[in-house]
């Protein structure tokens, strides 16, 4: 079961390097998901996820008070 488990991972990822914007998100996701199992303060991935949840609201709300 491990052994066709990884096998399918990597018949994945080859297939999804054929196009690069596939192949890009595949590897974003995995990453993410292990940020997730170990998450930590100081971790480069959240520090962007709080940044990107963040700053669209605080841009809004500037333009709506100029």
């Amino acid at each position: 079961m491990k052994q066709l488990h990884g096998s399918r991972i990597k018949l994945n990822i080859r297939m999804a390097n054929r196009s690069n914007h596939l192949g890009r998100t595949i590897l974003r996701i995995q990453d993410v998901n292990l940020m997730h199992t170990t998450a930590q303060p100081g971790n480069p991935t959240q520090r962007h996820q709080r940044q990107k949840r963040n700053n669209p609201n605080k841009l809004r709300g500037c333009q709506a008070d100029h």
